[in-house]
């Protein structure tokens, strides 16, 4: 290597070239060119698909769909106009069988992942970072238009040579739709090599960055390098700026899924999940299901065997402000199970009564704290 700069070094200064061109040269022989597969981008068959029709078997609590392909974006190009069959839970109670809310319906169109197995083609849930397919229009807070955004993304980039893919990739960690900065991450990440974590770790500066993206990327670092990075500061600022960067509720439930996790497995303060959360709550831009939803982070704190007073303050600070009555009644319901297995919390909660002007939401209280104590009563028998 050593000989090599030396030769370069003669070069330049004989030739009339840039030293900026002479370290690019040296930077291309020391990191060797990254290269991207078809498998790393999308390790399905995806298609674009129309539901053509719909049996229904109630004694057996199966509706089969047919599904014809309307265009592929991965896998053989021969696929166009063909059929694949999807066999789903009527009432969702079918635990062997899959359940669509709402059902899937004649006509509807979607984004699908296959996999071939025994001479056919099966609808396939992909695993984490590559979206839970299919993405239909009809659903509710539907998703299609980003999935599909994504799924020509994933066409686009598997036309380019695979030396090229990975600088195509990098653009797209940046990219304002959320699925396509996180699967960007994700493809990134497979390489797992050192100039890959260089880039992302710059990433993570960047303001541009979508919460998703982020999202993934901490759930990469965790894997790659968790003793660097599940206790750094750096991880814990960038946690706690999640509840006030996001940007729609489908960001929402993504951030609150993943401190869930972080609560469950006990890989942070818990003062930082609190401010995240806290931010989440007074986010009115957020649907009042999903800022409920949030509470069921500080709801891990005292099972994990931590001290319980942040999350009784928690709930207590919640109670005393002027928040909406479904998410009060829901906190009402939660203090309600700590304060019975302390004195001083319960004389807390008593006198917290008093203060809550919402009648409801003290019905709920001392109905919650009857409910506890009973509960606590039996399991001493």
């Amino acid at each position: 290597m050593s000989r090599i700069i030396l030769t370069l070094f003669i070069l330049y200064t004989i030739l009339p070239s840039s030293l900026l061109n002479l370290l690019n040269i040296c930077k291309s022989i020391e990191e060797p060119q990254i290269i991207i597969s078809d498998e790393m981008l999308c390790p399905y068959t995806l298609v674009r698909a129309e539901v053509i029709s719909i049996t229904e078997k109630p004694d057996k609590d199966i509706i089969i769909a047919l599904v014809r392909i309307l265009h592929v974006y991965k896998g053989p190009f021969d696929l166009k106009e063909s059929i694949f069959q999807v066999e789903a839970s009527i009432s969702g109670l079918n635990s062997y069988k899959r359940w669509f809310s709402p059902s899937l319906q004649q006509g509807e169109i979607g984004i699908w992942s296959l996999h071939f197995a025994k001479d056919r083609y099966w609808a396939v849930w992909p695993r984490s970072g590559y979206f839970g397919q299919p993405a239909r229009q009809i659903e509710p807070q539907s998703r299609y238009a980003e999935t599909l955004v994504w799924a020509e993304a994933v066409e686009t980039t598997l036309k380019a040579p695979a030396k090229e893919r990975f600088l195509l990739i990098q653009k797209l960690v940046l990219s304002p739709v959320p699925e396509l900065s996180s699967w960007a991450v994700t493809v990134l990440c497979q390489t797992k090599s050192p100039q890959t974590l260089r880039f992302l770790e710059t990433v993570l500066s960047n303001k541009n960055f979508s919460v998703s993206g982020q999202i993934r990327l901490d759930e990469v670092f965790c894997d790659l390098m968790s003793e660097h990075w599940t206790d750094s500061i750096r991880r814990s600022s960038l946690i706690e700026s999640w509840g006030k960067n996001i940007k729609n509720n489908y960001e929402a439930e993504k951030v609150i899924n993943r401190l869930q996790i972080i609560s469950q497995h006990n890989s942070l303060s818990d003062k930082c999940l609190v401010k995240a959360v806290t931010d989440i709550i007074e986010n009115k831009e957020i649907l009042i299901k999903t800022r409920i939803k949030s509470l069921n982070v500080i709801g891990w704190f005292p099972s994990r065997g931590r001290d319980k007073r942040l999350a009784f303050q928690f709930y207590l600070n919640l109670l005393e402000q002027e928040y909406e009555q479904e998410l009060q009644i829901e906190t009402a319901r939660r203090i309600s199970w700590l304060a019975v297995s302390n004195e001083e919390y319960l004389k807390v909660v008593f006198a917290l009564k008093e203060k809550i002007k919402n009648k409801q939401v003290v019905e709920t209280l001392l109905e919650s704290l009857q409910q506890a104590q009973e509960r606590k009563n039996d399991q001493k028998r």
